[in-house]
This record gives structure tokens, C-alpha cells and sequence, in this order.
């Protein structure tokens, strides 16, 4: 009897140990779960990277492309430019207005054959024939009463050359397209301005017989420049009508440079062909600035 309680005790006491046992691995292995593998999980076993194909990962976001600087198709970036051209005031010796071009061409050349100098302007509605373009009115006076005696048969002999203003109004205008293509324009248009007055000063001086101060030499290397710096780009539809003006007007007031040269500190030489050209380059160069 006392055998079998033993046995039973003894039995009881094992159950007893293996459950305790139980409980304690259980714990044991809850706690492992919890704050060791469920870190480490969370981490990856591959220095914190997210473990391939487990469906949390997020694609890679690729970089944003980046785009190229505004420009046309040439990959040149555009810009844009104002340019704002001062008035020129001017007088003139006018020997006639015509209702057409028939007439006006006809007086040039009777008046260019008595040597004076005349060339038609556009016009306004009338056809006009300048004689003369100086920067004050006594050198154009002074003008007309010298070609006077050389006139007779187109003036009558209580008639004078016609003296008055010739004005070229103030331009501003923005220049689009292309940068390289704005500032060969925008520098045509500024070494154009200088030259004009330039210009104007030479023939004033020239008419009023007092010291030429007007440096053409260093006129004529702005031009030459502006020049080559527009024939060097292609402009775009936006640019090529400022362009095109603008070279016009370049092309014209380089020929007014070479032809006043010839003038200058030459007193036998005839100014005829020069001043026909300063008319013919005044005329260009206000009909450019209109048209913009």
C-alpha cells in the first residue's frame, strides 16, 4: 500500500516538474520572439534592407529628369532684349516735293548733273528730294545758298532750296529669339545710333567749315563689327524681322562711312556721291525704326 502512494507521489511530482518546466519554456520563448526575433525581422537580415519578396517593399523612386534650359531647336536658350533708340533732330535742304517718282527721279538727276547732291526719299505722301541732311540749320542753310547759282533752270531766281526739320522719332522695341541672335541685333542697333550721330556731327562740321571732331575710323569699327556679328547667326521666325532691319541698316550706314571718308580732310574732293548716300542711309534708317 505504502509502494503504490509512493509511486503515485513520486509520478504526481514528475507531471508536476514537466509542466513548471513547460511554462518556463513557453515564457522563454515568448519573450525570445518578442523582443528578438520580431527586431530582427523587422530589419532584415541583410543591414536593415527590406528582404526581397515579402510584398512591403516600395519600387525605387527614379530621379526626376532634368530639363534642358529654354532654347530653340538648335538647343540655343532664349532670351530677349529692349532696346530704346534716342530721337535724331536734323535739318534739311529740300529742293522739291512731287506727286511721282517720275518727277522727283527726274529733278535728282538734273541737279545731280549741276553738281549738287540730291537723292529721293519715301514718301510721305509726296515724293521729296533732299539736297542736303546736316545737324543745324545754318549748315544747311549755308548749303543751300551755295547750290542756289548751280540750280538755276530748277529754281527760279526768287527761289531757294527749301530749308527745314527732318526728325527721326525715339524707338524702344524688344527684340525676341535666340541669345546669341538678341545681342547681335541689339548691338547692331546700338553701334547704328552712335553712328548716325556721328554722321550727322561729320556733315554739320564739313558744311560749316570748322574742325571735324567726329572720329569716323573708330565709327566705321562698330559698324564692321556689328556687321559680322549678324551675318555669324541664323535667326528664327520671332528674331529674323528685327534681323533683317537691323542689317539694313548697317549695310547703309557702312557705305555713308566710306563715302564721308573719302570727304574728310580732303577739300578737293566732291561730296556729291557722299552726301547722296547720308540721305539715302537717313531715309533707311527711319523707315527701318517705323517698320518695327
Amino acid at each position: 500500500m505504502r509502494r503504490t502512494r509512493k509511486k503515485k507521489q513520486k509520478v504526481s511530482s514528475g507531471i508536476v516538474k514537466v509542466l513548471v518546466l513547460a511554462v518556463v519554456m513557453v515564457g522563454l520563448g515568448y519573450a525570445t520572439g518578442k523582443y528578438f526575433l520580431a527586431s530582427w525581422l523587422e530589419r532584415g537580415p541583410f543591414n536593415g534592407a527590406e528582404p526581397e519578396g515579402t510584398g512591403t517593399s516600395q519600387e525605387p523612386v527614379p530621379p526626376p529628369d532634368e530639363q534642358p534650359p529654354p532654347g530653340d531647336s538648335t538647343g540655343n536658350s532664349t532670351a530677349s532684349a529692349q532696346v530704346t533708340l534716342k530721337p535724331l533732330s536734323m535739318h534739311i535742304a529740300q529742293l522739291g516735293a512731287y506727286s511721282t517718282r517720275e518727277y522727283a527721279d527726274r529733278a535728282v538727276n538734273m541737279a545731280i548733273e549741276k553738281g549738287v547732291s540730291a537723292a529721293v526719299i519715301s514718301p510721305d505722301p509726296l515724293y521729296r528730294v533732299l539736297c542736303c541732311i546736316t545737324g543745324s540749320r545754318d549748315s544747311a542753310s549755308r548749303f543751300a545758298g551755295a547750290a542756289k547759282p548751280k540750280l538755276l533752270g530748277l529754281l527760279k531766281e526768287d527761289e531757294h532750296l527749301y530749308v527745314t526739320t527732318f526728325d527721326v522719332e525715339s524707338k524702344t522695341f524688344t527684340i525676341p529669339g535666340d541669345q546669341k541672335t538678341v545681342e547681335a541685333v541689339k548691338q547692331a542697333f546700338e553701334a547704328a545710333e552712335k553712328a548716325m550721330a556721328s554722321l550727322i556731327d561729320f556733315w554739320d562740321s564739313y558744311y560749316l567749315g570748322s574742325q571735324i571732331k567726329a572720329d569716323l575710323s573708330a565709327v566705321q569699327k562698330d559698324i564692321e563689327s556689328a556687321k559680322a556679328s549678324l551675318e555669324k547667326v541664323t535667326p528664327d521666325s520671332d528674331a529674323e524681322p528685327f534681323h533683317s532691319k537691323a542689317l539694313a541698316v548697317i549695310v547703309e550706314i557702312e557705305k555713308a562711312i566710306e563715302e564721308a571718308k573719302k570727304v574728310q580732310g580732303n577739300p578737293n574732293a566732291s561730296p556729291v556721291n557722299a552726301m547722296i548716300q547720308f540721305i539715302k542711309t537717313v531715309d533707311t534708317y527711319n523707315q527701318k525704326l517705323k517698320d518695327l
